[in-house]
């Protein structure tokens, strides 16, 4: 996935960002409208292109991948693994046609192509390195949890630990064994309910980034 998630969605920016912007900056846009070409037509035929250039690459890796795990006798394939490998191979073409989109977008809107470019690099860094990373951080500082270690200092104060040598006396042995068990219980669950909604909470702030999105999306198809 980290193929797909960096290296060929950086590739498709590459492809995509002077599509519009270089051809206006070189004179070459205002020959080509001067032959009557719809507009839908020339972005239509640019878009088909560059997707395609795209996926050729993705089809040869994933084609390769599937003949070695195919060949691998340690790999059993059978038909809902092959359904779900087919779904990733669509995922990851969805994934890269959107930054391809994303970058004709932004050639369309700019004047020059370096421009593009920066404002390209801008947004991709945002949405695939910031994003992703800062929603743990974002979290820690929203949802601040106690770690692990003061998790096991309240276990180790609680209980019977705490009674008295007189209140101990008075608690039957199994009925003291069953109340430190429900108390140790009780913390450890409140530990891993905020644990779970800290991680909920950064998968929520993390899918504005597509990346995010594709992995999640990836990582249940796997």
């Amino acid at each position: 996935t980290f193929v797909v998630r960096v290296l060929l969605s950086l590739l498709a920016i590459f492809l995509s960002y002077d599509l519009i912007s270089g051809e206006r900056e070189a004179g070459t846009l205002r020959l080509t409208m001067s032959y009557s070409v719809k507009r839908s037509t020339l972005l239509l035929g640019k878009t088909c292109a560059g997707i395609l250039s795209l996926m050729i690459p993705l089809a040869i890796g994933f084609l390769l991948t599937m003949l070695i795990m195919e060949l691998s006798p340690q790999v059993h394939f059978g038909t809902e693994e092959h359904l779900r490998a087919w779904l990733i191979f669509g995922i990851s073409a969805l994934y890269l046609s959107s930054f391809f989109l994303a970058g004709l977008l932004f050639s369309t809107l700019t004047k020059r192509s370096s421009e593009t470019l920066l404002w390209l690099l801008v947004f991709y860094i945002c949405l695939v390195v910031i994003v992703p990373n800062a929603s743990v951080s974002l979290t820690k500082r929203l949802l601040p949890f106690p770690s692990y270690s003061k998790v096991e200092k309240k276990l180790a104060d609680s209980g019977i630990k705490n009674l008295t040598p007189d209140e101990y006396r008075q608690i039957p042995p199994v009925q003291a064994m069953l109340k430190d068990r429900r108390i140790s219980d009780t913390i450890y669950q409140q530990f891993l309910d905020g644990m779970n909604h800290q991680t909920k909470f950064a998968r929520s702030i993390s899918r504005l980034s597509p990346s995010a999105v594709y992995s999640y999306a990836t990582s249940t198809l796997a």
